[in-house]
């Protein structure tokens, strides 16, 4: 959520609207601290870990609700349904694998490169002119 940001926020120091991007800071410093004074005496460093995720992914959704004012793009969420239905099915193979060692992480990365660019080429996620290109980029 932190890099997700970064990159939205940088659209704040493009357009020399850095106020937002302090105020953004500012609740999100505010919201982490607060829920980590309720969360940590409980949950401990997962309490931590959870209450950062969370003011994290405010502050991005708060970055990325104010950038869209200054610029606009289509967002395929299409495209973004198919590639979490991907990264789902490839997040159970591993689980069901369960890879220990260094070669059995090897051949599972392997193994879930492809069946997240088989889910995704079936959906329909994958474009004809996006696999020419990445054709083109071997054969050269």
């Amino acid at each position: 959520m932190l890099g997700m940001r970064a990159v939205i926020g940088q659209i704040f120091v493009l357009e020399r609207e850095t106020k937002i991007s302090g105020t953004i800071w500012i609740i999100t410093a505010i919201l982490n601290f607060g829920l980590n004074l309720i969360f940590i005496p409980y949950i401990g460093i997962l309490g931590a870990a959870i209450t950062t995720l969370l003011a994290f992914t405010l502050g991005f959704i708060l970055a990325t609700y104010y950038s869209f004012k200054y610029l606009r793009f289509d967002i395929d969420f299409s495209f973004i349904a198919k590639s979490v239905f991907s990264s789902i099915v490839m997040s159970l193979v591993i689980v069901s694998w369960n890879p220990i060692g260094l070669l059995n992480v090897l051949i599972v990365i392997g193994v879930c490169a492809v069946v997240y660019s088989g889910i995704l080429l079936v959906l329909g996620g994958i474009k004809s002119e996006e696999i020419k290109f990445f054709k083109g980029l071997f054969s050269a």
